[in-house]
């Protein structure tokens, strides 16, 4: 069984670059996200409208930067795990979000994502 660290990797690249397409690639045409963010939950299907959100959260990040991350199983799913920090808008942040997703021939079928939020960075 594949162990994911090339689609994690891939999922990553495009979240850190807010690349839309890039986060795209990592689902089949008709996946499906589905995402507990602040403000609330939301589910997006299609490869296409699922790499739009993602993007859209750290497209005005500059920089944005990989601070730590993990990839594993949890039985038949994949589990990704990364924080970042960056700055928007002259506010530094940090966020943590833990993906646990479905794979199938190499791309995400499933996704279900929980996201920390932008939470203030602190010394």
């Amino acid at each position: 069984m594949d162990d994911g660290r090339e689609l994690a990797t891939a999922w990553i690249d495009g979240v850190l670059s807010a690349d839309a397409l890039a986060v795209a690639e990592c689902f089949a045409p008709d996946g499906r996200l589905r995402a507990l963010i602040p403000p609330g939950p939301t589910e997006r299907r299609g490869a296409n409208a699922a790499g739009e959100l993602i993007a859209s959260w750290f497209v005005d990040a500059d920089p944005l930067m990989l601070i730590d991350q993990s990839v594993d199983r949890v039985a038949d799913r994949l589990h990704i795990s990364y924080r970042l920090d960056g700055t928007e808008l002259d506010t530094d942040f940090m966020v943590q979000q833990q993906v646990y997703a479905e794979v199938i021939d190499g791309r995400f079928m499933d996704v279900t994502l929980l996201c920390s939020g932008f939470r203030p960075r602190t010394a």
